[in-house]
């Protein structure tokens, strides 16, 4: 019988992407600030940057296309890392969540990314009243991110369960899988858009795929 359910946070229980333009239009206003640029227009050009070229030096993409200095980009990216969020629960996990509480599981959310900017992110989504456990991995440092096994070890001993009684549900084939599996517990992946590079190895796919969150509630009851 499962009695523990822990939950990934980006993009399973909220859209991440909501984070990210979020971010950009805190930097864009600290660009605006700085070089007196547009902000809707630098936000613009972020988020075209990332869209065409993913994650990894955008704003130092989008500062060179102003003819900014891109030495800026550190003052941008402390913007983005330190703004207050504007962002929400998906629909379907206070519902959720309230399901578990109520029929006597346990819940816990196991997350990476830096520390500060996933404490921001978890109260502005006041997610912590429904969770009995919340692991920031890089409290730890970032050797211990996912795909990591310590915070599944971690989460069994302060809950007093076994692998078998535990389940982990999240969205990345890449990270979010594999530490669960080798522990032992079931794997749960909230279907989403994959991404290039995609790992595909066994140990990196979640033992069971659903199309929603409230899908995992038959799995875990």
């Amino acid at each position: 019988m499962i009695r523990v359910v822990l939950f990934d946070l980006d993009d399973t229980l909220y859209d991440e992407k909501s984070f990210v333009a979020s971010g950009f239009r805190a930097s864009a206003a600290c660009a605006h600030r700085l070089v007196g640029c547009p902000e809707q227009d630098f936000f613009d050009s972020c988020m075209r940057i990332i869209g065409e070229h993913g994650r990894g030096h955008v704003f130092d993409h989008a500062l060179e296309h102003i003819g900014a200095d891109v030495a800026l980009a550190s003052k941008l990216v402390e913007a983005y890392r330190e703004h207050k969020p504007s962002i929400s629960l998906d629909q379907q996990a206070v519902p959720m969540l309230e399901t578990l509480r109520n029929a006597g599981k346990k819940t816990g959310l196991i997350t990476d990314g830096m520390a500060s900017v996933q404490r921001m992110k978890i109260n502005v989504l006041g997610i912590s009243q429904y969770m009995d456990l919340v692991i920031c991995t890089d409290d730890w440092g970032r050797a211990y991110w996912k795909p990591h096994e310590r915070a599944f070890w971690a989460a069994l001993d302060y809950f007093k369960v076994a692998p078998h009684e535990a389940a982990y549900v999240g969205n990345d084939d890449n990270k979010d899988f594999h530490g669960a599996n080798q522990v032992g517990l079931l794997t749960i992946k909230v279907s989403q858009q994959e991404s290039k590079g995609t790992k595909t190895e066994p140990l990196y796919q979640a033992k069971v795929t659903v199309n929603k969150l409230s899908d995992i509630l038959p799995l875990v009851l």
